[in-house]
């Protein structure tokens, strides 16, 4: 089984194509698990996730929104054409993906409704307090968590939400053997040097940066079987089975982490 070596390898590959339907690259929230699961089906559970979010941030007609780390584009879409609000923007570090997002949604880019720039979450390229809402699904673990949460109290304002939806290890121990299961750029960024923050980290940086009223919420339940069967549906040799494996030793578990900057 060989594991990508970095993070433009893991996206460019044809599991890509294969495992993410409609421009969605996440896993899923699955409130029933078909027997035998469709495309269709796939993309109401990644539809599903984004909505988990989007209740949570309370999204409101004057509201400038961020979603960091924007993949294909599909989230942003969907936020769009379900809320008024004032701005959208999906920032993304792939090149690919930015391109892509454009030339799928293009009419939309056009009319202004959103728009897609090139970015990395370690120095996002918006103004101070420019956003009152940002979410990110499925990307965190991408960021060097160091630099990525004090970005995030600069660029949103007083009283804005954050909401993190993604996987986390409980401590560092479990991130050694999450390395057993899954390749590194799948759950580290390549900036960290080997430096990971499992979930207790993540919630002391918040605090240390300013933001309150953290909420933490385990959704494991409603992800990781139907991912699951999803990939050994597809192709049971590859990597992805072991998502479910790490979840069941106790290594990750899938949270959605709401909070509010001061």
């Amino acid at each position: 089984m060989l594991f990508p070596k970095n993070l433009s390898e893991l996206y460019s590959g044809a599991d890509l194509a294969t495992l993410f339907k409609g421009n969605f690259i996440n896993f899923g929230y699955w409130e029933t698990v078909p027997n035998v699961i469709s495309s269709s089906d796939v993309i109401q559970a990644n539809q599903q996730l984004y909505h988990q979010v989007f209740k949570r941030l309370n999204l409101q007609k004057q509201d400038t929104v961020l979603e960091l780390g924007s993949g294909h584009g599909g989230g942003c879409v969907l936020l769009s054409n379900a809320y008024e609000i004032r701005s959208l923007v999906g920032i993304d570090y792939q090149k690919e993906h930015v391109d892509h997002s454009i030339k799928s949604y293009l009419s939309l880019v056009e009319d202004k409704k959103l728009k897609f720039i090139q970015g990395a979450a370690e120095s996002i390229p918006l103004p101070n307090e420019s956003i009152n809402k940002i979410y990110t699904i499925e990307a965190f673990q991408h960021f060097n968590a160091l630099n990525t949460i004090p970005e995030l109290k600069r660029t949103l304002c007083p009283e804005g939400t954050l909401v993190i939806s993604t996987f986390f290890t409980k401590n560092s121990i479990d991130f050694q053997e999450l390395l057993k299961l899954l390749p590194k750029p799948a759950i580290l960024a390549d900036s960290c040097n080997g430096e990971y923050a499992c979930l207790t980290d993540i919630l002391q940086l918040l605090e240390n940066n300013s933001f309150f009223n953290i909420e933490i919420e385990n959704i494991s339940p409603y992800i990781w079987e139907g991912y699951d069967v999803w990939v050994r549906q597809n192709d049971p040799c590859i990597w992805d089975t072991n998502w479910k494996i790490a979840y069941k030793k106790g290594l990750i578990d899938y949270y959605i982490i709401t909070a509010t900057k001061k």
